[in-house]
């Protein structure tokens, strides 16, 4: 027969959460088209040596990654600038506080390509962008001189 759990919070038994806004988001779940979305970029992805999203948690905070995926609109609650998806794993983007006007305006395309670093996050490794290219432009631009 089960036994009940009695204990009650103390200083042998802390609390975990005080309340709902203590309690970290859940990651996010990949979008089903991300992959096959940016598989007409993976020449482009592979000439660069673009790190996968599912690799940067491995990397550790402080790294110079570059990165590519399908760039979506975060959670209002997660204090990131958006997320990027490669199909595979989602991360947080995080824009300078003294960003330039370029580098915000550029940050709102859909397919990108990013340097930045590595940073902690609350919902896990993010990346904080130094600079970033419109995917399509570079698969164009990279197309024309390859042949």
């Amino acid at each position: 027969m089960g036994r009940r759990l009695s204990r009650t919070a103390g200083a042998q038994h802390p609390l975990l959460f005080i309340d709902a806004s203590d309690i970290p988001p859940p990651p996010s779940a990949p979008k089903p088209g991300a992959a096959q979305a940016l598989a007409g970029f993976a020449n482009v992805m592979r000439a660069v040596e673009a790190t996968p999203l599912s690799e940067l948690a491995l990397l550790g905070a402080g790294r110079s990654v570059v990165i590519a995926g399908d760039r979506a609109p975060a959670p209002r609650d997660w204090n990131a600038s958006g997320m990027l998806d490669d199909g595979a794993a989602v991360v947080p983007l995080l824009l300078p506080a003294r960003a330039a006007a370029r580098l915000r305006a550029a940050s709102a395309g859909r397919f990108l390509l990013v340097t930045g670093r590595t940073r902690e996050h609350p919902a896990g490794t993010a990346v904080e962008i130094e600079d970033v290219a419109d995917l399509r432009e570079a698969a164009r631009t990279w197309g024309a001189t390859s042949r």
